[in-house]
């Protein structure tokens, strides 16, 4: 079987390798060389509005997927009308833009911040009678680690946030979290549903620096209430694959931030933490074989490898750690890697995840 896999990024990249490891052929259409062609030699280097390199494209496979939801919408539902493709195009179109995903959410029952769709500048100007003040002025579309929002005090703020911005935004009152959080989980075609750990988030200006799985001092009784939150929610869109949901833990309860329609970087410790890792089993449900046992092999932790790549004999002289490097060149505040670790109890994990940031941090940009 060929899949497909629209963009090259590094998660086009683990999702590829994933594919080889099931005696599958992965098949990668991308605008231009990225670290996922090093993964296969099965890649199609044409620009997204490429018609006939696309019809070509997905002629040539047998179920297509995306790597990231930015992936153009017009590209994915010109592939989908021509060969299978999961998650269905349908999935895709509420999740890249966040007032539409709040409102999906929503109608799914799942609790979010307060939001106001900042059509104009007035709506701007009365937001503190709606959410508040402190609130956050968001892109609807694009934005990523940290980029491409703001944090505003007053109405006046939030007006020059819009303009500063200069696109359709959405602000959303401030959530006083405790945590962060997000739930991994995996929908077969048959409708089949597994869930990884929830693991606990730490990020720094917007950008995620570890992960520790199990999430520390969750309850079974919340565990419950989020995969119970996540199974209504993709069973409500159709959805096939992987997807992630991040949220927040406060005093009252949880509140949804964002929700990923694909594999996600806190999942990244199921490669080496996990019996079946996130890319294998999205790769398992896009070409409808059965989803691998989603279940720990012990405490686990992910840290991202961000700006330079650390002193690699550092890292590996620590027990139980596992470098992935996605070969992308380096450049401050981008991830180029990430680091796994596993051990037998949680005091061992924070020890070990303790040095391991020590050695990676020390290069961060």
């Amino acid at each position: 079987m060929r899949i497909g896999i629209l963009g090259g990024g590094q998660l086009g990249r683990m999702l590829a390798m994933a594919a080889h490891r099931l005696g599958l052929t992965p098949v990668i259409y991308a605008p231009g060389p990225g670290c996922a062609s090093a993964a296969t030699d099965q890649s199609r280097l044409h620009a997204w509005d490429d018609l006939a390199a696309l019809d070509a494209f997905a002629e040539s496979v047998d179920v297509c997927t995306f790597e990231v939801e930015h992936v153009p919408l017009e590209v994915v539902e010109r592939v989908a009308a021509r060969v299978a493709f999961h998650p269905n195009p349908s999935a895709l179109i509420p999740t890249r833009d966040r007032l539409l995903e709040k409102r999906l959410l929503n109608n799914a029952g799942i609790p979010t911040a307060p939001y106001v769709d900042l059509a104009d500048e007035e709506a701007a100007r009365t937001l503190g009678d709606v959410v508040g003040f402190p609130a956050l002025v968001k892109l609807r579309t694009g934005g990523y680690d940290g980029k491409g929002m703001a944090k505003v005090e007053s109405a006046e703020q939030a007006v020059q946030a819009m303009r500063d911005l200069d696109a359709p935004c959405i602000a959303e009152g401030w959530v006083p979290w405790r945590r962060e959080l997000s739930i991994v989980a995996a929908r077969g075609g048959d409708g089949t549903i597994a869930f990884y750990a929830p693991a606990e988030n730490t990020h720094v200006e917007g950008i995620l620096r570890h992960s520790r799985v199990p999430a520390p001092h969750l309850s079974e009784a919340d565990r419950l209430l989020l995969e119970a939150h996540t199974r209504r929610l993709v069973e409500q869109m159709d959805y096939v694959g992987v997807i992630a949901i991040e949220w927040f833990e406060t005093e009252g309860g949880f509140v949804a931030n964002e929700i990923a329609p694909r594999v996600h970087n806190s999942g990244h410790w199921t490669q080496d933490g996990a019996h079946c890792s996130q890319f294998e089993n999205h790769i398992r449900a896009v070409a409808s074989l059965p989803l691998g046992d989603t279940g720990s092999t012990g405490p686990s932790a992910m840290v991202n490898i961000i700006g330079q790549v650390p002193p690699l004999a550092s890292v590996l002289a620590l027990p139980r750690v596992a470098p992935h490097l996605y070969g992308k060149t380096a450049r401050p505040g981008r991830k180029i890697g990430h680091v796994n670790l596993t051990a037998d109890t949680d005091e061992a994990l924070e020890a070990l995840l303790a040095q391991t940031r020590a050695i990676v941090e020390a290069v961060t940009e």
